[in-house]
């Protein structure tokens, strides 16, 4: 019997009292293994924000030279210098690339239990816990709305999310434009140089503070999924039961159908056409003695 749909039981002429079985959760995931992934990732991309820093910096310091002191470099030094630069710009992007993949990883889970613990508390479809950080202009509010609504998709969560959160999106953001505007056409004099290279600098400083957040987003967020997960888990599951509440009762009502589930996939009997011949059951037959 499909106890998902309402059978309606009363007679004719009185109000239907459906018999119905709550909606039972789906399938949730447990985030733990690839939460550790990815903050794995996101510290491999802090440690080679550092290693540009490094880098810069001491292109920084060459440029520096030349244009205050009015000073000479050779040219090996200048070769050695952007080859650091270069080399820690592929390794940033390689490292970034692959934190990308681990993050959204974590985070496409992430919105299917947020799904299933609050069917109407989400914002945005599953597809978009992927295609969010892709499509353009989208991606810059979509993957903080499916953050914040996992966050508030969890019952008895710790204080501070939302703040976390936003200055995690904030940073990511700014570390971007910074970004954009520093690397925007190259430099055709030292000043314009050292100006490009001070504003990289500053975008690899504010994209090791995104990270360092991103991790803590991820730990937190990952605490609340797993923690309510568990709580979900181990709760008795609702039993089904009357719509109206208590079964309601009907003249003439044969006893034992209300209140009762349904056995055998079988309906009560009310206005039940006779079969084979049979007269219905309704009461006692005649006695032609």
């Amino acid at each position: 019997m499909h106890t998902d749909r309402p059978y309606q039981f009363a007679p004719p002429g009185y109000p239907q009292y459906p018999f119905v079985a709550p909606p039972q959760p789906g399938p949730t995931t447990s985030l733990r293994t690839r939460a550790t992934i990815a903050q794995l990732g996101l510290v491999l991309t802090l440690m080679a924000d550092v290693f540009v820093l490094w880098a810069l910096n001491g292109r920084r310091t060459l440029v520096g030279h030349l244009i205050d002191h009015d000073g000479t470099i050779s040219l090996a030094d200048a070769n050695v210098s952007d080859h650091r630069v270069r080399v820690a710009a592929v390794v940033l992007l390689v490292v970034t690339i692959g934190s990308a993949i681990t993050f959204t990883v974590w985070f496409w889970p992430l919105r299917r239990n947020a799904g299933i613990f609050s069917p109407t508390g989400q914002r945005r479809s599953q597809g978009w816990a992927f295609w969010g950080w892709i499509c353009p202009i989208v991606s810059l509010w979509f993957p903080l709305q499916i953050a914040i609504d996992a966050w508030r998709s969890t019952p008895g969560k710790k204080s501070g999310g939302m703040h976390l959160l936003g200055w995690w999106w904030a940073s990511y953001l700014l570390s971007f434009l910074v970004w954009r505007v520093g690397s925007n056409g190259g430099p055709d004099t030292l000043d314009e140089l050292r100006v490009n290279t001070n504003l990289q600098m500053a975008s690899s400083l504010i994209e090791i503070i995104a990270a360092t957040l991103a991790i803590l987003v991820v730990r937190r967020l990952t605490d609340n999924n797993d923690d309510y997960r568990t709580v979900l888990l181990k709760a008795p599951r609702p039993q089904a039961g009357w719509a109206g509440g208590a079964p309601p009762t009907y003249p003439g009502q044969l006893p034992g159908y209300y209140g009762q589930l349904p056995t055998n996939g079988q309906l009560p009997t009310y206005g039940q056409l006779p079969t084979y011949g049979q007269l219905p059951t309704y009461g006692q037959p005649p006695n032609y003695a």
